[in-house]
C-alpha cells in the first residue's frame, strides 16, 4: 500500500477505534465521577468495562452513535465505490432505524444505542420520502465527527468541500455543522496528504476552509501551554460546533500526535463531555499520521467492528483514483 494510501486507511481505522475506546466514557461531564471512574488505570483509560455512560449503555467494544454515523458513511462510499447520496441515507436507516440495536427509545431501556436529535428528524423525514432530511437548526460535532471516510477517499480532489457538505446535510441543515465539518476535513486533509510536521495549524491559519473558526484559531494556539482538560472546559466540553471543534484542535496541538496515536486518543478520551465525537476526528488525524501499523493491535481487537472496519478501510482507498 503506498504511503497516501497507507495514511488514508489509517484515518478511516484510527477514526472508528477511538471512538469504540473511549465509548464507555461518552457524556460523562462530571470530571469528579470520570476521575472516581478511572481510579487505579488512569494510564489506560480505553475500553471500560461496562460501559459507564449514562445516557446508553452499547457493549464495551461498540461504536458510539458518531461512530455508527461515520461507519454507515464508510460502507456507503465502499458499496457505491464512491459518494452517493442515496445509498448513504439507505445506510443510516439500515444502521439506526426500526430493528436496530437504536431501536430502544420507545421503551425507555438505558440498553442499546442513543439516537441524536439529528438522526431521529432524518428518520422521520426518510420515512416521509422528502428530499431535505437534514434537521435545522442543529449546529452539531455529527458532522466533524464522520469526515474520515470522505476525506480518506477524497483528499486532493477539489470537490471534496462538496461531498462533505451534501454528506453533513442528510441528517444536519445547518450552516455552522457544515462549515465545520468542512473546517475538519481540511485539517484531516493536510495529515493524508502530508506526511505531517508539526507546526500543520499554524501554516492552515489562511486556509479559506478554515474561515469559520480563523478568528479563534489565535486563542487555540495561545493555549497550547495548557492542559488539555482545562481547555476542554474553557471552549465548552457539549456537543456543540465551533467549540468541540476547537477543543480538538488544541488535542493534536499538545500531544504526540505524529508519533503516539494512544497518548493523543487518551488526552481527548479523558477530558471528559461529548468526547466520542471529539474521538472520531482526533482519532482520525493521529491515525492518518501513523497510518494502520500505529494504532495498537489490541485496541483494534477490543473493537467488536475492526475487522470489518480494517477491511472496509483498505477497499476504500483502493477506490482513490489516481493517487498514492
Amino acid at each position: 500500500m503506498a504511503a497516501e494510501r497507507r495514511r488514508a486507511a489509517g484515518a478511516v481505522l484510527g477514526s472508528l477505534v477511538a471512538d469504540a475506546a473511549g465509548q464507555p466514557l461518552h457524556w460523562i461531564y462530571q470530571l469528579g465521577r470520570l476521575d472516581e471512574i478511572l481510579q487505579g488505570r488512569e494510564a489506560s483509560p480505553e475500553f471500560v468495562d461496562p460501559s459507564q455512560c449514562l445516557f446508553y449503555r452499547q457493549p464495551t467494544g461498540a461504536q458510539s452513535g458518531y461512530g455508527d454515523q461515520t461507519l454507515a458513511l464508510l460502507r456507503a462510499l465502499v458499496k457505491a465505490k464512491g459518494w452517493d447520496v442515496q445509498v448513504y441515507r439507505q445506510e443510516l436507516y439500515r444502521t439506526f432505524g426500526p430493528g436496530s440495536v437504536y431501536d430502544v427509545e420507545a421503551s425507555g431501556r438505558v440498553e442499546g444505542g442513543y439516537r441524536h436529535a439529528s438522526i431521529r428528524a432524518f428518520l422521520t423525514a426518510y420515512g416521509a420520502v422528502t428530499d431535505r432530511t437534514g434537521l435545522t437548526p442543529d449546529p452539531q460535532m455529527d458532522g466533524v465527527a464522520k469526515v474520515a471516510p470522505l476525506v480518506a477517499l477524497y483528499a486532493g480532489d477539489p470537490e471534496l468541500p462538496q461531498y462533505v457538505e451534501q454528506a453533513v446535510r442528510v441528517t444536519q441543515d445547518d450552516d455552522l455543522a457544515v462549515k465545520c465539518s468542512v473546517a475538519a476535513a481540511a485539517v484531516l486533509e493536510e495529515f493524508v496528504l502530508g506526511p505531517p510536521e508539526e507546526g500543520f495549524l499554524d501554516r492552515m491559519k489562511g486556509r479559506p476552509e478554515l474561515s469559520v473558526i480563523a478568528d479563534r484559531l489565535p486563542e487555540v494556539l495561545k493555549l497550547r501551554g495548557r492542559p488539555h482538560r482545562e481547555v476542554v472546559q474553557t471552549f465548552g466540553s457539549s456537543c456543540a460546533v465551533p467549540g468541540n471543534l476547537l477543543n480538538c484542535l488544541h488535542c493534536l496541538l499538545v500531544t504526540p500526535v505524529l508519533r503516539d496515536y494512544s497518548s493523543t486518543v487518551r488526552l481527548t478520551m479523558t477530558a471528559g463531555g461529548c468526547n466520542c465525537s471529539r474521538l472520531c476526528f482526533v482519532g482520525a488525524c493521529a491515525g492518518a499520521a501513523l497510518g494502520p501499523s500505529g494504532i495498537p493491535a489490541d485496541w483494534l481487537k477490543k473493537t467488536i467492528n475492526g475487522d470489518v472496519i480494517r477491511e472496509l478501510s483498505e477497499q476504500l482507498v483502493t477506490l482513490r483514483r489516481g493517487r498514492g
